[in-house]
């Protein structure tokens, strides 16, 4: 076998591989994902970031408004051309569909800021829909997944397993909770 490595005008590193016996380039699976290696070196990887907002009641006032800063804060930090952003609403308001996000996917920061203006902190938890939304809605490589949240949840036995089924396919779940009245099992 004969392996010849070289770069592609996107910075990226190609393989071909040949049968030196018979000539033949031997079949090889390429890669879906398409952006500059300088991206890889600095750990600036293009990423879809799925943002699930527990929008119940425990969390009216003081909470909520915590949790909408911080909210703020990840979109000014994250929203890039590169970045993808989607913000799921648990439980989503009434003008949204149980199946599709509450805003994004976009890297558009002013769309982001303002449908975080219009969550309210409003009936029960069931998290493990919005995680399941989520995660259905990012499929590829990638995948971040923000949870704030207060943990008060209506089935933890139904978000925990969620929360694994991201991990098995390559997600990444960060919980973000206000200072006062979190549950932090």
């Amino acid at each position: 076998i004969s392996v010849t490595y070289r770069y592609n005008e996107h910075g990226i590193v190609e393989v071909e591989a040949k049968d030196t016996l018979t000539n033949k380039t031997l079949l090889h699976r390429k890669s879906g994902l398409r952006f500059p290696i300088e991206k890889l070196l600095t750990r600036r990887a293009p990423a879809k970031i799925a943002i699930i907002q527990d929008c119940s009641g425990s969390l009216y006032g003081q909470s909520m408004d915590e949790l909408k800063e911080a909210l703020e804060q990840i979109i000014h930090t994250h929203s890039q051309e590169d970045r993808k952003i989607a913000i799921f609403a648990s439980p989503p308001p009434d003008d949204v569909l149980r199946s599709e996000a509450f805003a994004g996917p976009t890297h558009e920061k002013s769309e982001l800021l303002d449908s975080v203006k219009r969550l309210i902190a409003i009936g029960a938890t069931p998290i493990q829909q919005a995680l399941i939304m989520a995660r259905r809605s990012l499929k590829d490589l990638g995948r971040v997944f923000i949870l704030l949240t207060d943990g008060h949840f209506d089935d933890i036995d139904a978000v925990q397993k969620e929360a694994e089924k991201l991990r098995k396919h390559g997600g990444r779940l960060v919980v973000i909770a206000p200072a006062q009245n979190s549950n932090k099992d």
